[in-house]
C-alpha cells in the first residue's frame, strides 16, 4: 500500500510528540532533584532550628513562644506555675514539630510514583535518572531529526505544492521547534529558550554536586566505600549528561537549520509562483 503526504505527515507529528514528552519528563524530573537540593539546605536551617530550641530560654524560643514567664509578673505561685506550664506545653510542641520537619527533609518524596528515597542517595539516583532521560531524548531527537528529512523529500518528490501543504501543516504542530512562516515572528528567545532548557538537568545536577561535596567530604571520611560511590557516580553522571546535553543542542541547531533551508526553497516558490501570477494579470 503507498504512502500519500497523510503518513509521512502523522508520522513526522508522531516524532515530534515523543519529543515533546520526554522534554516535559525531563522538566518535571529536574524540578525533583531541585527540590531535593532545597531540601538539604532547609535541613541545615531546621538543625538550626533544632539546635535554637535545646534551651527553653533561648532567644530563638522565647521569639516564638514569647518572653518565659517571670514569678514577679504574677500576683501568686498558682498563676505563675500555671503560665510556665503552658508556656513549657507550646515549647514541647514546638519542638516536636521542628523534630519533625526536620526528618521529613532527610527524604525526597517522589510525585506521581509514591515512593522516597533518603536525601544523601540524591546524588546518585538523581543522576542515573537524568542520564537515562537525557538518553532518550538524544534518541527521541535523533528519530524526529531523520524522519523530518524524509518525509521533506518524499512530500518533495510529489511536487511543489504538496510540500507547501506538508511544510505548512507540520509547522503547526511544532511546540519547541520555530519553524519559519510568513505569520511566526522568530524571536531570539523562542530560538534559543528550547537549547537553553536542555542544559537544566546538567545546572541543577552540578548545584547537587557542589552541594556534596561541601557537606558529605566534611562530615563522612572519604574511605567509606558508600561515600566513594556516591562521589565516582557523581563525576560520571556529570560528564555523561554534558556529552549528551552537548549532543542534543547540536541537534537541535541542525534541526533549526533544517527548517530553515526547506523554508528558503518553499519561499522561494512562492515568490516564482506570486512573481507569475503577477506577469499574467499584468499582460
Amino acid at each position: 500500500m503507498p504512502a500519500d503526504i497523510k503518513d509521512y505527515l502523522e508520522a513526522s507529528a508522531d516524532a515530534s510528540k515523543r519529543t515533546i514528552t520526554i522534554v516535559i519528563v525531563m522538566v518535571v524530573a529536574s524540578v525533583v532533584v531541585f527540590t531535593g537540593l532545597l531540601n538539604s539546605s532547609q535541613s541545615q536551617w531546621m538543625g538550626l532550628r533544632m539546635r535554637g530550641l535545646a534551651d527553653v530560654r533561648s532567644h530563638y524560643t522565647q521569639s516564638s513562644l514569647g518572653h518565659y514567664p517571670e514569678r514577679q509578673n504574677f500576683r501568686n505561685d498558682q498563676e505563675f506555675n500555671d503560665a510556665k506550664r503552658m508556656f513549657e506545653s507550646r515549647y514541647l510542641e514546638l519542638s516536636e514539630g521542628v523534630v519533625k520537619a526536620y526528618l521529613d527533609t532527610l527524604s525526597i518524596h517522589v510525585p506521581f510514583f509514591g515512593f522516597s528515597f533518603d536525601m544523601n542517595d540524591l546524588g546518585l539516583l538523581g543522576g542515573i535518572g537524568l542520564v537515562v532521560i537525557l538518553t532518550c531524548y538524544r534518541f527521541f531527537l535523533s528519530r524526529e531529526l531523520n524522519n523530518l528529512q524524509m518525509s521533506f523529500e518524499e512530500a518533495r518528490k510529489l511536487g511543489m505544492d504538496h510540500f507547501a501543504e506538508f511544510y505548512k501543516l507540520l509547522a503547526m504542530r511544532q511546540v519547541f521547534t520555530i519553524p519559519m512562516t510568513k505569520y511566526i515572528r522568530r524571536s531570539k528567545f523562542l530560538v534559543v529558550t528550547p537549547k537553553l532548557l536542555t542544559w537544566l538537568p546538567l545546572i541543577i545536577y552540578l548545584g547537587v554536586v557542589v552541594s556534596d561535596v561541601r557537606t558529605t567530604a566534611v562530615t563522612v571520611t572519604l574511605l567509606t566505600f558508600r561515600v566513594r560511590l556516591l562521589f565516582m557516580s557523581e563525576f560520571l553522571a556529570l560528564i555523561f549528561m554534558s556529552i549528551l546535553c552537548s549532543h542534543i543542542t547540536i541537534r537541535l541547531i541542525r534541526m533549526d537549520r533544517l527548517w530553515a533551508d526547506y523554508w528558503g526553497d518553499l519561499d522561494a516558490y512562492e515568490k516564482r509562483l506570486a512573481a507569475t501570477v503577477r506577469t499574467s494579470l499584468s499582460g
